[in-house]
């Protein structure tokens, strides 16, 4: 997906984790598709709050998450 962004121009996509955000106001959006899953459920308060601080005034964050309860990952098959 970086790789797709980066060829319109002017777009500069990053792939990064959560404890590699950092600055204040620098990004327009933030892409996170189901990245949080995988992080301690502990980490969340600093993940988000990172997030926000990263986000540019009207930056738009776009986060996919699942519902339900616990930190256990799915069965695998």
């Amino acid at each position: 997906m970086v790789d797709l962004a980066r060829r319109h121009p002017g777009v500069d996509a990053q792939l990064a984790g959560f404890d590699d955000v950092s600055g204040v106001a620098v990004y327009d959006g933030i892409w996170a598709n189901f990245s949080l899953l995988h992080a301690p459920k502990a980490d969340m308060p600093r993940h988000l709050a990172a997030v926000a601080r990263a986000l540019r005034p009207g930056g738009v964050l776009s986060i996919g998450l699942k519902t339900g309860t616990g930190e256990a990952s799915d069965s695998r098959r």
